[in-house]
């Protein structure tokens, strides 16, 4: 039986797949499965992975039988997935080649629940990272997956299996934020997810992507909120002006506009001035190996 199974949902991803095909064959633990789940792809994705399956056994192509990317990897966890650790991929993200092999060293000599590491962001090439996130001291908590949550993308998330099914999965009803909401009943529900100080990731930044959508991005950051109260946590106002600072710049990267962004920066003030205008923890930029 496989010890991971890496989780990969799939929708017209031809132009960055064989990035991270090729990342997952180059790791230096190598008893994995990888599920990549095809949302119904109408480019050559498809035809990607069946000819990578037909070469490496380990990897594994199934058809979403729901719709979205929450499906898929609720499908695949759910179903389909034999190994003891569940590791999420994006497909157009890409991975280090020793990430496996510090995870088995980390569930080896740790009880926790789930681990991260740190996550280089790139746009173009990986060659050239805007910048990388850091690990947090000691257990995640809910407060900080609300205000900086340094997991950044399920491309960095694993857990024991019976993790994953005692949280319930993912909402399968939310597109943007559901690896937040996920979180926030992961960790809330008491699961132990520590990070591990090693670069794991390297992810794509997109003018496209989910995130792009900045209206859907408030809109499913309340449903996270919700989820969280639920739970018995509120966030703080500097979560919440951190987190307007982000979709301000963002709004900047993706094309928004300067008075999209402006709107989004007066209402992070507006939360917390001292929140919005605290200076982010200098970050070594790492190299591409």
């Amino acid at each position: 039986m496989p010890y991971f199974s890496i989780i990969v949902p799939c929708y017209n991803s031809e132009a960055t797949l064989t990035a991270t095909l090729d990342s997952l064959a180059a790791q230096t633990f190598q008893n994995w499965e990888a599920i990549f789940v095809d949302n119904g792809s109408t480019d050559r994705s498809l035809r990607l992975l069946q000819d990578r399956a037909a070469r490496d056994p380990r990897i594994v192509v199934v058809s979403n039988p729901g719709q979205g990317p929450s499906a898929a990897r609720n499908h695949a966890a759910f179903a389909v997935a034999r190994g003891r650790i569940l590791a999420f991929c994006d497909a157009d993200d890409i991975w280090s080649p020793e990430k496996l092999w510090d995870l088995h060293r980390f569930y080896l000599k740790n009880s926790a629940d789930g681990a991260y590491g740190r996550v280089a962001f790139f746009d173009q090439t990986p060659r050239q990272v805007r910048r990388s996130s850091t690990v947090g001291q000691g257990a995640l908590t809910v407060p900080a997956v609300l205000q900086d949550n340094p997991v950044c993308t399920l491309s960095n998330l694993s857990m024991r299996r019976d993790a994953f099914v005692e949280a319930g999965g993912f909402d399968e009803a939310m597109v943007q934020n559901a690896d937040l909401d996920f979180l926030v009943r992961l960790v809330g529900g008491g699961a132990e997810i520590r990070g591990i100080d090693s670069l794991h990731v390297w992810y794509r930044r997109t003018r496209t992507g989910l995130t792009a959508n900045l209206t859907a991005e408030r809109q499913s950051r309340a449903q996270v909120l919700a989820t969280a109260a639920r739970m018995g946590y509120a966030p703080s106002p500097r979560a919440e002006a951190r987190h307007l600072r982000r979709l301000a710049r963002r709004a900047l990267r993706v094309g928004a506009g300067p008075l999209r962004a402006l709107r989004l920066g007066l209402a992070g003030l507006a939360e917390s001035p001292t929140g919005f205008l605290s200076a982010d923890a200098p970050r070594p930029v790492p190299a591409y190996a």
